[in-house]
């Protein structure tokens, strides 16, 4: 697990919000805290999508693209007062995760999943790195090659942050 906080809160967001930087992760939660509370399941549901659709999205992982939502997200955010919190759980979906495993030589045995939770408050932004394990090992090489990934890749994509704790 690595945590980290973007040091440009506003651009950050933007990139969240604004721009498809994220679009193709997965969403499995979201809230919004306003006015009210928006919270997001994003768990696929089967009954909603004809057999071919739903297996297509299935074999990318358990839940819906994030692309499909983020509009509904930034409308519940956007206007002249920030939102008091916001947090996002977002997940690589199963061929992202095989190429960042791949990539950096980790094992993908017991690998449900490489999330990254994304929460903004008044103190500001913070991303932190975890791995969904669907078997206890003691291979810790898919969470070392996640927590290498993510700030390898924001700062591929100019989002500043430092290195918390």
């Amino acid at each position: 697990m690595r945590a980290l906080k973007a040091t440009d809160v506003a651009l950050c967001m933007n990139h969240v919000l604004a721009k498809e930087t994220f679009d193709s992760f997965l969403l499995a939660e979201a809230e919004v805290f306003t006015g009210l509370t928006l919270s997001v399941d994003g768990h696929l549901r089967q009954e909603f999508y004809s057999k071919e659709d739903y297996e297509e999205r299935k074999s990318k992982g358990d839940f819906i693209p994030y692309a499909e939502v983020r509009s509904i997200l930034f409308d519940a955010i956007k206007g002249k007062k920030a939102p008091n919190a916001f947090r996002l759980v977002l997940v690589t979906s199963r061929p992202a995760t095989e190429a960042v495993l791949q990539r950096y030589e980790a094992s993908p045995e017991g690998v449900g999943g490489l999330y990254l939770n994304l929460r903004y408050d008044h103190e500001g932004v913070s991303l932190v790195t975890g791995v969904s394990m669907t078997d206890f090992t003691m291979d810790k090489s898919a969470e070392a090659a996640w927590d290498r990934y993510l700030p390898e890749y924001l700062e591929s994509i100019g989002i500043p942050f430092e290195i918390m704790g």
